[in-house]
């Protein structure tokens, strides 16, 4: 069974909506001109970084990334779970996603004192 043949078997069975199925397809055909249409049972953790590695390197957002690699996580577990693969492994588990603290994720808490102040502020002025 290869990864084209398990994304079938997922969407039939577990009949996800239209926008997942269709972004689930796009990712598998994205991984596919990476690694080829190979049975599932050749699928190596290779292969998983290669493909986070590539998507990194294209410039894709961390969270983005980390959609992409469940679909393909999803879809081998479902294979798996089914007895599809004789496999208790799936090479896209815990994959890990290096994520850059943005400037927003650095920004400094609003000190405790100052939330009193504006909520305090906010509730004199009627504000709800």
């Amino acid at each position: 069974m290869t990864l084209k043949d398990a994304l079938k078997v997922w969407i039939k069975e577990r009949k996800p909506h239209k926008g997942v199925e269709t972004a689930a397809t796009r990712e598998v055909e994205r991984f596919i001109q990476l690694a080829g249409d190979n049975p599932l049972s050749e699928a190596t953790r290779i292969q998983a970084r290669s493909y986070r590695d590539a998507l990194t390197a294209r410039g894709a957002a961390p969270g983005s990334i980390a959609t992409y690699i469940a679909y393909r996580r999803t879809i081998f577990a479902h294979a798996m779970r089914e007895e599809l693969l004789d496999r208790r492994t799936n090479p896209f588990s815990g994959l890990k996603i290096e994520r850059n603290k943005s400037e927003e994720e650095e920004r400094k808490p609003i000190a405790r004192d100052k939330c009193l102040t504006i909520l305090n502020d906010s509730l004199a002025h009627g504000a709800d």
